[in-house]
Formats: structure tokens, sequence, C-alpha cells
């Protein structure tokens, strides 16, 4: 993102509900930007692998 850039939608999160925001503006034309604190995005519907289970 370049620093003078403007911005049309600022979303938190990279969740269902944030992926679905940005795709929805991104069809109007909008330019979104998603802000994530974890290292993947999915938020509740990822999958974790943990000791060869997956969640």
């Amino acid at each position: 993102m370049e620093k003078d850039q403007k911005l049309n939608v600022i979303i938190s999160g990279a969740g269902p509900a944030g992926l679905t925001a940005a795709y929805e503006a991104c069809k109007k034309r909008l330019s979104p930007v998603v802000f994530e604190k974890d290292r993947e995005v999915g938020g509740i519907s990822k999958t974790v692998n943990y000791k060869d289970y997956l969640f």
C-alpha cells in the first residue's frame, strides 16, 4: 500500500465476515484493505492441524 493511496473501505479482521465484506466492496469497484492480527486468514473457519488431528 502506497503512503498517499486513498482507501474507500478499511476492514478489521480476515475471518469469514471480513473477507466477504472485502469481496462485496470489490464488486462495487471500491478499494478495500483488510487488516488481520494473525499470520493466516480465515478466522474461526480455518483448519488447524494439532498432533495429527484436523480441527
